[in-house]
Formats: C-alpha cells, sequence, structure tokens
C-alpha cells in the first residue's frame, strides 16, 4: 500500500502495450460500492473474499491474459489468492521503504481502510511493512526498489526488470 502500484502499473502497461487492470477496482465495480464502504459495511474478510474472487475471475479471462494487474496491499496475505498469483502471474514486487510509503500515504490514509482510524499512522505503516514484507519477498518473480523514482522512471524501470526477468 502506497508504493504505487496503480499510478506505475498504469504507466508499465502503457510502455509495453498491454491492459491494465488494477483488482481493487474490479472488486468496486462487482460489489457496486467502494473498497472504504465494503469494510465498513461487510468487514475486512468478506472483502478479502471478493478479492479473491475478482482475483480468479482476471486470471479466467483470456482478454486479459497478457494484462499488467495491481494488486491490493494485502491480496497475497491471503494463501488462495498468492498460490494463484504465483501459478498464474509473473509477480512484482515494488518495495518501498518506510519514509516513501509514509510520504505516498500522509495524504490520505483515512480513506485506506488498513489505515483509517490509526492512532499512529507511523506506528501502523511499520506494522504493515514487518507484517507483510516476508510475504511479497516470497510471492515475488522481481523484486523493484522505487525509493526516489517518479512513476515514468518505476514503469520503465519495471521494463527493463521484465525484459530480463529469466536470464539468470
Amino acid at each position: 500500500m502506497g508504493c504505487g502500484k496503480s499510478s506505475i502499473g498504469r504507466e508499465f502497461a502503457e510502455l509495453l502495450g498491454r491492459p491494465f487492470v488494477d483488482l481493487d477496482e474490479q472488486v468496486e465495480s462487482a460489489a457496486g460500492m467502494s473498497i472504504p464502504q465494503i469494510f465498513a459495511e461487510q468487514g475486512e474478510e468478506a472483502f478479502r473474499s471478493q478479492e479473491l474472487a475478482a482475483l480468479g475471475e482476471v486470471f479466467e479471462n483470456e482478454a486479459l491474459s497478457d494484462c499488467i494487474l495491481a494488486l491490493g496491499g494485502g491480496t497475497v496475505m491471503n494463501e488462495a489468492a498468492a498460490e494463484l498469483v504465483s501459478q498464474n502471474s509473473i509477480c512484482i514486487y515494488l518495495r518501498a521503504d518506510f519514509d516513501t510509503l509514509f510520504e505516498n500515504l500522509s495524504a490520505d490514509f483515512e480513506q485506506r481502510p488498513m489505515l483509517a482510524g490509526a492512532n499512529n499512522l507511523k506506528t501502523r505503516i511499520e506494522e504493515l511493512m514487518s507484517s507483510r514484507a516476508d510475504t511479497y519477498e516470497a510471492c515475488a518473480d522481481i523484486m523493484v526498489d522505487i525509493d526516489g523514482l517518479g512513476t515514468q522512471d518505476a514503469a520503465e524501470l519495471l521494463v527493463e526488470a521484465i525484459e530480463g526477468y529469466g536470464e539468470d
């Protein structure tokens, strides 16, 4: 969360000439409500279930077989979702340090259900980073550090990374 998956992903998709899909947007479209509404009215468990269903639908859709897919920050924390990602994609982890995430999340954290109502935003970001980092690294086929990069530069770095994927 806050690393720029959606904005960098859109630019990355454009550079590769591929469709872009934001999983959060897929969930919102299917549910007919925003993610904050889903969390508020149905809870995180219901959201994660809807997220998993949407992920499966994306992977089953032939028209999206070559898409660039931006996952939600907690998607791969669900074992079934992580397995789907592993089986159906090349997973890129956009790794950012605390300062980058704090800067990116400070302005709109109340709109993000996993941060809304946090007594201390810094502590909450650190908790999420700590609880998710190992899983992110385990799921990732490619890791790219995006600290200090703008959207265009990060997307270009992703193009280089994906073009070099599998050459080791």
